[in-house]
This record gives structure tokens, sequence and C-alpha cells, in this order.
């Protein structure tokens, strides 16, 4: 096996703004996922976007929502940004939230999923309904990855190594 080549990255602390930057591009890929789906219309109503966190009160998924909010009202009214999820991390109320949105005709639905198992069957029936679905800081199973337009998130082997490689560096003899 070949040795691992992280990429180099400058030192430096994760801050709000990053997170705002995520949120962003979640936004912008559920646009673009949208509009590709889209059917043309007469007139163009105000698309509704279901932002869907593992627990509504973790505070990267507040920046998340943050971020989101600001997309919307950066839009002009194109987009309306909901953020719906379960008051604690539970994978069967996430799915439930999702139906939901379904059922409620959301034009996307970008999930941070508690539980891949059980959300893939929410993936599903987003499929089914014809609303773009796509994952974000967490994924669903490999062997679900067609049920879902795009993925947005981390490599989170890469900041492993490059946390460690900068911990050597800081204290090279322990």
């Amino acid at each position: 096996m070949d040795e691992y080549q992280p990429r180099r990255r400058r030192p430096g602390r994760l801050s709000g703004l990053i997170f705002n930057l995520l949120s962003f591009i979640i936004f912008v890929a559920i646009f673009a996922v949208v509009a590709a789906f889209a059917a043309p219309q007469e007139a163009q109503a105000q698309l509704k976007f279901a932002l869907v966190p593992k627990t509504v009160d973790n505070p990267f998924f507040i920046e998340s929502r943050d971020g989101c909010f600001k997309a919307a009202e950066a839009s002009n009214g194109a987009f309306e940004c909901l953020f719906e999820g379960p008051p604690i991390t539970d994978g069967a109320q996430q799915l439930q939230g999702i139906q939901d949105l379904i059922s409620r005709g959301v034009d996307g639905i970008a999930v941070s999923p508690a539980d891949a198992n059980i959300i893939a069957a929410g993936a599903e029936a987003a499929n089914a309904a014809g609303i773009p679905f796509i994952t974000w800081d967490a994924d669903l199973l490999p062997a679900d990855f067609g049920l879902r337009a795009a993925f947005v998130g981390t490599n989170n082997r890469d900041i492993g190594v490059n946390l460690a490689l900068q911990v050597q560096a800081l204290k090279p003899d322990g």
C-alpha cells in the first residue's frame, strides 16, 4: 500500500466564516440540482429548500441554518430556507420530518443523516416524489450513494492526518 500523502494546508482554526461558506455551498448545490430537475413553469414560484440537521440545537447546525437564511435573503425571494430537525439526534424522528417535508412538496432537501440506514428510506421517498435529495456533514452508506444527488462535506481522514502532522510539528518529542 502506498504511503498516504495528505494535502498540505496552512495551520489555522475553523471559524464561523467557514461554516457559513459551507452552508452557502450546500444551498448553491441544492439550487443547482433543483434547477436541473425543475420543469419550465409559466410563472416562477418561490422555491422551498429544507435543511434537515441531526439536531436543531447543535452550534454547527445553527451556523448552517444562519448561512441558509442569509443565502435565502440574498436570493431576493427566489427561495425560502426551511430549517427543520429533531430536538435530539434520532434517525426515526429525522425520517418523520423528511416524510413531512416531502408531503408538503418542498423543492429540495439537504440532510445530515443521524442514521444512514434509516435516512436511506427518506432519500428513496424523495426520489419517488421527484425531490432532489443531498446529504451534508454526514453521508448515506456507500450502497445508497445513488439515492442522493450530491454529498457536501469534509474528508475526515485528511483532517485527522493533517491534525496529527500539526501536533507532531508542535510537539516533536511528544
